[in-house]
């Protein structure tokens, strides 16, 4: 079957499931108010308490609507039962307190591709099924703590969950990852507006889920917009849950490390992602696979599809010698990745350049498809230890010499 098939199929799998629970859950005549509860959204009260006892109703009766209206509230951690639909209306924002120890309890989470002790994030959502969050209004993560465990508080987690519905909201944050899918079946996350600074302030993080569509999200970010992720080293290899079957389409990035990235924790498998219909903007990396020596696992099945980059270094970059994120590594042949299967097609390149290809001798990167590379500019795409490279229509703006190939075997 078609891959573009197969994208679609998935597609309307997933908004129909999710979005069906959704239209469920509206349908409950039960709505809660946290003010009801005691929440005074002034910016001053600690409203966590107030706000975790309307989620806790709403969970007992077998689910419904929780509002936070208009306001200011300052909340640590709060914690979503299934069958709820949290709603933070236009002109409330959920703002995370500054007091780590106090108000995000320590939880088991995974950070950076290793399964640790973390503080709870701001909103959080733990082995429950058929949520939402939705709404016009805004979540303002803390940025407190650090990257030692117990790491500090992301902004939004969900953790072993399933049918996720993530929409409409503004979600800002400093210094940390904002939205952390973990280990998740059935997640759409739909029209978001992401905005974050400084150093590992990751916009989405999908991390060994399956079942994924982002679309219609803006990003600018201190870090990666979209990092795609499945644990790092043996331990990853040992739990062995790819992230797979994930859909990205209709997002614009406008700052950030990279737009969409594959790993570098990788070691328990990525497989079958689409990125399409994208808009790259002012970064140095658009699409991105990283690896190296030691993490093991595969990258297998991609396509990336109809994009337009403006400022962006590198197009498409894939590199199985990435020198960050070492830990404790895989010896021997094992901790070789593999990475397969990939095409990257009608890309419109303004103002930048198309990227390189990076595979290694021990195993070169097989069954790539380049295909309309349209550079604005004079840049090459520079490929080396590829095994059965397919590549047809690659120009830049003097249409001469826009490939340079090393240790590369075309396909027959």
């Amino acid at each position: 079957m078609n891959k573009n098939r197969i994208t679609a199929i998935l597609a309307t799998a997933i908004l129909s499931g999710v979005f069906a629970t959704s239209a469920q859950g509206a349908r409950k005549t039960v709505v809660f108010s946290v003010r009801d509860f005691g929440a005074k959204g002034d910016g001053k009260t600690l409203d966590s308490a107030a706000i975790q006892k309307a989620l806790d109703k709403c969970g007992e009766i077998g689910g419904g609507v929780v509002r936070i209206p208009k306001g200011n509230y300052l909340s640590g951690a709060i914690f979503i039962k299934s069958n709820t639909t949290l709603v933070i209306e236009e002109g409330a924002v959920l703002t995370g307190s500054s007091e780590e120890v106090r108000d995000y309890p320590v939880i088991d989470s995974r950070f950076a591709g290793t399964e640790q002790k973390s503080h709870a994030s701001l909103i959080n959502a733990i082995d429950v099924h058929d949520i939402t969050i939705t709404g016009k209004g805004v979540v303002a993560g803390s940025g407190v703590g650090g990257s030692r465990p117990p790491t500090g508080p992301r902004v939004i987690e969900f953790i072993r969950c399933k049918n996720v519905l993530l929409e409409n909201i503004k979600v800002t944050n400093t210094g940390r990852w904002t939205i952390h899918p973990l280990y998740c079946t059935n997640v759409v996350i739909k029209g978001l507006d992401i905005r974050t600074t400084g150093p590992n302030a990751d916009g989405i993080d999908p991390d060994s889920c399956s079942n994924v569509l982002i679309t219609e999200c803006t990003f600018e970010t201190g870090d990666d917009c979209i990092a795609i992720k499945s644990g790092k080293n043996q331990q990853a290899v040992d739990i062995g849950i790819p992230c797979e079957n994930v859909t990205i389409t209709k997002c614009t990035m406008l700052g950030g490390h990279a737009c969409v990235a594959i790993g570098s924790e990788i070691s328990g498998g990525i497989r079958n992602i689409v990125v399409k219909d994208c808009v790259f903007k002012n970064m140095h990396r658009g699409f991105d696979v990283k690896t190296r020596e030691g993490r093991g696992g595969f990258v297998e099945n991609i396509t990336v599809e109809n994009i337009k980059t403006f400022g962006i270094k590198n197009a498409v970059l894939m590199r199985m010698d990435y020198p960050g994120n070492k830990g404790d590594l895989i010896k021997g042949p094992a901790g070789i990745s593999t990475v397969r299967n990939i095409t990257c097609r009608n890309i419109e390149i303004h103002d930048g350049g198309m990227g390189s290809i990076r595979g290694v001798k021990e195993s070169p990167i097989q069954g790539l498809t380049f295909k309309n590379f349209m550079c604005h500019g004079n840049s090459e795409l520079k490929i080396k230890n590829v095994s059965g490279l397919v590549i047809e229509n690659i120009r830049n703006k003097n249409s001469d010499k826009a490939v340079t190939m090393t240790d590369v075997k075309l396909q027959d």
